[in-house]
């Protein structure tokens, strides 16, 4: 990670933002879960819009690192590689807001690594079919150490939150701007590293 340059986008995005914008600490802990969960020698990148916006109280929050492997960022933030999103038995204390994560791109994930014949087929790592927080936890982290070893990286293409819970996302020209900012200043250079790879867009 290249936090000079992601530090650079991120001013250049908050200016377009204004009030919109996360607070830096966020976007930095949102490329921090990223990379930690980036393959080695990546082969396939799923290409997502934007995680979800963390605000300022919610960035406070901090995974249990007791229920984690070491190792593993325990910042929250609201992007699928944070176990504390979606799961807030894992947190130290209650997240502001609802914490409901995002369980479509956890299907979209473990879809890359399994056969899939109906939503049955994700029971083990939702929490309307898993009840048990630690068996689900577990589940989740063995999806995303099976993808860093089959090479498989999620990346978005705005580094800038596009969404923020209850709250319309900002006019299709700003958003058109916000990604073509964040991939000029950030987000293209980072892929330039796997360039010859194979790719796979995910909305």
């Amino acid at each position: 990670m290249n936090l000079d340059r992601l530090l650079q986008c991120h001013s250049r995005l908050a200016s377009l933002l204004g009030e919109r914008a996360e607070p830096v600490e966020a976007t930095k802990n949102v490329e921090r879960h990223r990379w930690f969960w980036r393959p080695g020698q990546p082969r396939l990148i799923l290409l997502a819009e934007s995680h979800v916006h963390t605000t300022a109280p919610e960035a406070t929050c901090l995974v249990r690192s007791s229920d984690l492997p070491g190792g593993i960022p325990t910042e929250f933030v609201r992007l699928v590689y944070c176990l504390g999103y979606g799961e807030s038995g894992l947190l130290d204390r209650q997240a502001v807001g609802k914490n409901t994560g995002t369980p479509q791109f956890w299907q979209i994930l473990a879809s890359c690594l399994r056969t899939v014949n109906s939503r049955y087929d994700f029971r083990d790592i939702q929490s309307s079919q898993t009840r048990n927080l630690k068996h689900r936890v577990d589940n989740k982290i063995r999806v995303l150490e099976r993808l860093q070893a089959e090479g498989i990286w999620l990346v978005d293409a705005s580094i800038a939150a596009l969404y923020r819970p209850g709250l319309p996302k900002p006019v299709a020209s700003l958003r058109r701007c916000l990604v073509r900012e964040s991939w000029d200043t950030y987000v293209a250079q980072v892929l330039t590293d796997v360039a010859h790879r194979r790719f796979c867009v995910s909305a």
